[in-house]
């Protein structure tokens, strides 16, 4: 009976662990996409001159809340990760942060204001992807290992 209870506590850690990653995983992707609608909707405002204004400030608040969301789901990791999980999800959380800040320069300058190296900011943006996908293959194996096996020291 012990042994039962083990397995099962075992399986709802393993679970929690699951719907955790998945939860983050799918935010900051999300967010990623969402900062490339953004990026080609003020492109098209400002360079080709396309009436995306309205779309524009749209996609920016979307951008803007989805931020909050990885906030929240970073959070929510946080109850079922070790500390190395925690550091690595805080460093995507960082890099994501630094996107959205990059991306708010990028539109001032597109509008006649401000700097912004658009170069950095889209090598920001791939490496977040790879960050992000190297993080997720990570959480992958770690979730395949098994409810008693996932919960070791290995780090997304």
């Amino acid at each position: 009976m012990e042994r039962q209870l083990v397995g099962e506590r075992d399986f709802a850690l393993w679970a929690a662990r699951r719907e955790a990653f998945a939860a983050y995983l799918s935010t900051i992707e999300h967010l990623r996409v969402t900062f490339n609608h953004a990026v080609g909707l003020a492109e098209a405002h400002y360079v080709e001159g396309r009436d995306t204004a309205a779309q524009g400030q749209a996609a920016k608040e979307a951008l803007h809340q989805q931020h909050k969301d990885l906030l929240l789901a970073q959070a929510t990791l946080h109850l079922t990760v070790d500390i190395s999980e925690v550091d690595a999800v805080e460093t995507l959380t960082d890099m994501a942060t630094r996107l959205i800040s990059g991306y708010d320069d990028f539109v001032e300058h597109l509008g006649g204001g401000g700097h912004c190296d658009e170069n950095a900011l889209f090598r920001s943006e791939r490496e977040l992807k790879e960050q992000v996908g190297a993080w997720a293959q990570r959480a992958g194996h770690q979730l395949q290992a098994g409810p008693s096996r996932s919960m070791g020291t290995q780090t997304p």
